[in-house]
């Protein structure tokens, strides 16, 4: 990754890779968000969404899921010399979003169709 210092804070929300995660997060679901310094502030400041009992679990889930991703692609960079591209992240990103939801018992819904809910969030 492209962070000169690896403190938690500046790999999982302030180097460019992050950042860039995270502005297409946002972006995606068409928010306006002020990134806060720490990931403990932006735990805690990530308030519940309106809307079905799996959409808001998903919302819940997402910033916990997109730092998890920022850490398997940092390992993955450093330890198996693996880097994928930002769109190979994102569709990364979705998919494991998409697993945990399957794991929280999610029955019926397709990858397709958990594509769809999200971008219509």
């Amino acid at each position: 990754m492209d962070c000169t210092s690896e403190t938690v804070d500046q790999l999982l929300l302030h180097c460019k890779f992050a950042s860039e995660i995270w502005n297409y997060f946002f972006n995606k679901m068409g928010l306006a968000w002020v990134m806060p310094g720490r990931v403990v502030e932006l735990i805690a400041s990530w308030k519940g969404i309106t809307g079905t009992q799996q959409i808001a679990a998903l919302w819940t889930m997402a910033p916990i899921c997109i730092c998890w991703c920022i850490w398997r692609e940092r390992n993955e960079r450093i330890f198996e010399d693996h880097e994928r591209s930002s769109e190979e992240f994102r569709s990364f990103f979705w998919k494991t979003l998409f697993l945990w939801a399957i794991a929280l018992d999610f029955n019926g819904l397709s990858f397709h169709d958990f594509l769809i809910s999200v971008s219509s969030t």
